[in-house]
């Protein structure tokens, strides 16, 4: 038995895009609106959730530091 996940986003030139995720019992792949798959053992998902964590948080210091005014 697998369980799906569907991630909307939107792609670089703005177009609606669907990442779907599929859980399996030894691993997760990732299906791409390209047809293109990406399958992951859990260790390597683990990696995946760190490297993802640590780019939010930069990306989330960086727009905070561009909206940062130090005269206020």
């Amino acid at each position: 038995m697998s369980n799906q996940w569907r991630l909307h986003y939107r792609d670089i030139s703005g177009r609606k895009r669907e990442l779907k995720v599929v859980s399996e019992p030894s691993s997760v792949t990732l299906l791409l609106p390209t047809g293109d798959r990406a399958t992951f053992t859990p260790l390597e998902i683990g990696r995946l959730r760190a490297a993802l964590r640590d780019a939010a948080a930069e990306a989330t210091a960086a727009a905070e530091a561009i909206v940062w005014h130090p005269n206020r």
